[in-house]
């Protein structure tokens, strides 16, 4: 933290790790989510005190009447707790198409707010900025955006106040009527080149009612796909360009080893590559001027299943061939292929929250129909099947507080389907992510927070496992596990964003006019 009249910026103890902070309305605390929750301190300095769970938080906000409204997890509504503490209570629904509401924003007396509506599709670029109320209601769309907005209340002499927000990496102002909650007039820009990361729809700028913006211009930060061992040390990077860090869904080694998709951004569009790990440059699977997400290897590495705009498609991993439809509407993304490669395990989103649906496929690699494996009034994603096809793993938030967690559950065959077993049980205590088997399915990997988790699963006829253990702690966007867990290919942040100068602009409204 720094007095805009110092120099010096001065460290808070407490906060290592500290993402999406916002102020309290009277400016002497600061709230943050950190260590899977979200806490607050005093901006003179002292204890960082929880407030609540919050596993994975996207932004709050912090109204006069010590209410904090927030978004808990990446695939959450939002919740609002007392600012002092207590148990979090919901506020807004989700929706068969936003499968996640963030980036919170009170309006002026601490009942109205704005928030930002995310589909499970898009990672970034015109997504809509709603208008809802703490006493109940259905949102209503105000504008749209490409990432958090910032409402500033009118000036002197001004009737309203203006909402701030980014669009093709320009900082826009646009009058907005808070009580009405309509916009006016044109949007006008103030700053372009304004530093964003898309993937989780933020961008570097913020406004004070009196009139003082603050912004960061520069590129978006980069990040490097490399090897790490089993104690964390970076034993080999790939020789691959780097990958702007937003856009990296996890990168997925062949069933061999010796390759890896992953999505890297092209333009305005997010494509697939194919890297061989000897060789000198990456492939460029995609071509399409689409979106292109979710890859996953066929167990004999011939086929890449994907998701991509209009739907989910197979195609031979060599490039050879045009892709084949594999499911036509746009909402299913592949997250793992059976071991005898005759079904495709699918995050779908038919409704509000996301399930785990199986895809036949024949010999012929012609699908049949998707069918639900496991579908709550919860979010369950990332299912992995184990090598003996008798268990999956998965990421569920059905723990009600927005906090997901790693599960186990077992699956067997009926009928010719895969169907769910009897029985359930919690791997991970404290936020989990990106469950990964070692080939042999003795061993399941995850993700808590930025350490890289290991269980041990026992053999016999029973299923029992020992409790996780970290491995290492370090900062790692998304990664998976080679054949027999010896290694890792992670996504490591390379660019720091944050290093570019900030900007301060002072009575900023006098230059567009009243």
């Amino acid at each position: 933290m720094r007095p805009l009249d110092k120099i010096e910026a001065r460290k808070l103890e407490g906060t290592r790790g500290a993402a999406y902070p916002f102020w309290s309305p009277d400016s002497k605390h600061i709230a943050f989510f950190a260590d899977g929750k979200l806490k607050r301190i005093a901006a003179a300095g002292g204890p960082a005190l929880p407030v609540c769970d919050a596993e994975g938080g996207r932004g709050g906000d912090w109204s006069e009447h010590d209410i904090i409204l927030f978004a808990p997890s990446n695939q959450s509504p939002l919740f609002q707790v007392a600012a002092n503490g207590g148990t979090p209570k919901p506020v807004t629904k989700l929706s068969a198409e936003y499968r996640n509401h963030r980036m919170p924003v009170f309006l002026p007396g601490g009942r109205n707010f704005l928030f930002l509506g995310l589909t499970g599709l898009t990672g970034a670029g015109d997504h809509p900025i709603f208008s809802s109320s703490l006493d109940g209601g259905s949102p209503r769309e105000v504008l749209r955006s490409d990432s958090r907005v910032s409402y500033v209340p009118p000036q002197e002499g001004e009737k309203s106040g203006r909402l701030l927000f980014v669009r093709n990496n320009i900082l826009l102002a646009q009058e907005f009527d808070a009580a009405k909650m309509q916009l006016g007039g044109d949007a006008m820009a103030l700053v372009s080149g304004v530093t964003t990361t898309p993937a989780r729809q933020t961008a570097d700028f913020s406004a004070s009612a009196k009139g003082i913006m603050v912004y960061r211009a520069g590129q978006a930060g980069t990040a490097r796909i490399c090897w790490l061992d089993r104690s964390g040390q970076e034993t080999e990077i790939l020789p691959s360009q780097p990958v702007t860090a937003g856009f990296t869904n996890p990168p997925r080694l062949s069933p061999s080893g010796k390759q890896v998709a992953f999505t890297l951004k092209v333009g305005d569009n997010d494509d697939l590559w194919i890297l061989d790990v000897d060789r000198s440059a990456p492939t460029r699977f995609t071509f399409e001027p689409s979106w292109n997400r979710s890859p996953a290897w066929s167990p004999d590495g011939r086929w890449l299943a994907y998701s991509s705009t209009g739907g989910t498609f197979l195609r031979p991993a060599n490039g050879a061939g045009q892709p084949q439809v594999l499911v036509k509407p746009t909402g299913y993304n592949p997250t793992d292929w059976s071991p005898d490669g005759r079904f495709l395990l699918l995050a779908a989103q038919p409704r509000a929250s996301i399930d785990v649906y199986v895809l036949p496929i024949g010999t012929d690699q012609k699908p049949g129909e998707p069918y639900p494996l496991l579908e709550t009034r919860f979010s369950e994603v990332g299912a992995r099947l184990s090598s003996d096809r008798k268990w999956i793993a998965y990421v569920s938030d059905e723990g009600g507080t927005g906090t997901a967690e790693v599960y186990f559950r077992p699956v067997a065959f009926e009928g010719g389907r895969l169907v769910i077993g009897a029985g359930k049980w919690g791997v991970s205590t404290g936020g989990g992510r990106l469950p990964m088997w070692r080939r042999d399915s003795r061993e399941l990997f995850f993700q808590r927070l930025n350490s890289m988790m290991s269980v041990a699963v026992k053999p016999g006829p029973g299923f029992t496992f020992d409790p996780p253990k970290v491995l290492f702690e370090k900062s790692v966007l998304n990664f998976d596990v080679a054949p027999d867990g010896s290694r890792f290919l992670a996504v490591i942040p390379e660019r720091d964003s944050s290093q570019e100068p900030l900007t301060v602009v002072v009575n900023w409204p006098a230059a567009i006019g009243k």
